[in-house]
């Protein structure tokens, strides 16, 4: 009967420990992805184009991922061959461009 109550204690244990450390992981996700995508702006502004798609291709489930395309296709675009191998590669990978 010890036994068991040891045990049963250890699973509440554990159960009371994974919720308390999802939400944590989940904050410690969403702050670096914030880091990331200030990171992701600062390297269009100083058209970095190869260092940004690697920092953008880890922000592909954030939610502001859309703007960051959008920002590289607003300064790209008077370059056609960029811009339309970033269509052609989006459809193709839609994770990220292939450069």
């Amino acid at each position: 009967m010890l036994l068991l109550l040891t045990r049963i204690s250890r699973v509440i244990a554990l159960c009371a420990l994974s919720a308390v450390s999802i939400p944590v992981l989940a904050d410690d996700l969403l702050t670096q992805q914030r880091q990331d995508f200030l990171l992701a702006e600062k390297l269009l502004k100083q058209h970095d184009d190869a260092a940004f798609w690697q920092v953008a291709s880890r922000l592909t489930t954030y939610p502001l991922y859309p703007y960051l395309e959008y920002q590289w296709l607003q300064n790209n675009l008077p370059l056609t061959d960029k811009v339309q191998t970033f269509f052609y590669c989006s459809t193709v990978i839609p994770v990220m461009p292939c450069y």
